[in-house]
């Protein structure tokens, strides 16, 4: 049994924890065996999924650097032997690359995640970044991104060409075909007329992910007596702030806060559209679920053209232009024309997000 430790903050449901839950239940696990770093003592979404795969939780609570450091070498020497450990903590990877060196870890990898940091906005953030690209090119022997924005933002001393883009991968067929039979309408739940449309977004509920905007534009929606319904997917930090603010808008019969679901496939198949204002995003698992559920995007143009897969699904809209052309796009979205299954499932599989070739390249990244 060969085993490769993760180093992850928590696997809540989000998209690189999705896309890496997927990876660990169709990898060949008769070979290959996923441990996880977690920097957290809270309970995390997927920590049942994980054991029952037979993977192991370790975790690392301090906020000391050096101690973090000490604790994961002792996690690896102890718990071992590693093939491999591979962070996905972006600029923050090279302190766990390091330990890795000393414990005699040969394959250490680093997963750039995201195109850009909330570091950048500071000085002293910049300092660390560059920093950061340093020490990651020099400890880490083997860079894999999510999509050339990634990789670009994260590595960019390192040739390009010896970065490895590793899609994020689905089980296709799960989003093209979900299975409808104990599903219960989250427009039921949310009070919502049958020919209302359903915009859906979803994700952490954190600054970068922009919730402010939606809220925002679903007062100027509402304003102009225009009927929507707005769904928000996730849990984080900003929740009391949201709430407070929609309560303060009077939009609580047209904005919902639905929590972490377990049903996705099955609510972007009812959902008229995705929407998603990012500040910036790697590239993004929900976008890659969306457009494999054949559910139209209005996304903004700080995300990657990369996770348009030219089935005419996703459109643009700039985050500096004003509501009323953000309205305009939204009928665009909504007036475009249905995509068939076959297309979909054609076209992403030649794109490779297919789970099964993600694995099957993991597994040879691991094996190298």
């Amino acid at each position: 049994m060969k085993r490769i430790l993760h180093v992850v903050g928590g696997m809540n449901r989000a998209g690189a924890e999705t896309m890496l839950i997927n990876l660990f239940r169709h990898i060949d696990r008769s070979k290959f065996q996923f441990d996880f770093i977690y920097f957290t003592d809270d309970e995390c979404d997927y920590d049942n999924d994980i054991l029952a795969l037979g993977g192991r939780i370790f975790r690392i609570t301090t906020t000391n650097a050096l101690a973090k450091m000490y604790q994961l070498y002792k996690i690896l020497r102890k718990q071992g032997p590693y093939i491999a450990i591979h962070s996905h903590t972006n600029y923050n990877s090279f302190m766990y690359h390091i330990p890795a060196c000393l414990a005699g870890v040969k394959n250490r990898i680093t997963h750039s995640h995201c195109s850009n940091s909330l570091y950048s906005k500071s000085r002293s953030g910049r300092a660390y970044l560059r920093v950061s690209e340093r020490l990651n090119q020099w400890f880490t022997n083997r860079f894999i991104a999510c999509g050339k924005a990634a990789g670009q933002f994260l590595f960019p001393k390192v040739d390009q060409s010896k970065i490895t883009i590793l899609p994020n991968a689905l089980n296709l067929n799960t989003y093209i075909n979900p299975d409808l039979n104990q599903y219960l309408s989250i427009k039921d739940a949310s009070l919502t007329g049958e020919s209302t449309p359903l915009i859906v977004q979803i994700g952490r509920l954190s600054t970068v992910k922009n919730f402010d905007f939606t809220i925002d534009f679903a007062a100027y929606l509402k304003g102009i007596g225009k009927p929507y319904q707005f769904a928000f997917l996730g849990n984080g930090e900003l929740w009391e702030e949201l709430s407070q603010k929609v309560n303060k808008l009077d939009l609580n019969d047209c904005v919902h806060f639905m929590g972490v679901r377990e049903d996705i496939p099955q609510i972007l198949n009812e959902a008229s559209c995705v929407i998603m204002p990012s500040l910036f995003e790697g590239f993004p698992v929900v976008l890659v679920e969306a457009q494999a559920s054949g559910t139209p995007c209005l996304i903004s143009d700080t995300i990657s053209k990369d996770v348009d897969f030219g089935l005419g699904l996703v459109h643009r809209c700039s985050l500096n232009a004003s509501f009323k052309d953000w309205d305009m796009a939204l009928d665009r979205v909504l007036a475009g024309s249905t995509v068939s299954k076959d297309e979909i499932e054609e076209v992403l599989t030649e794109k490779g997000f297919s789970v099964t070739k993600s694995v099957r390249q993991l597994e040879g990244i691991y094996e190298a």
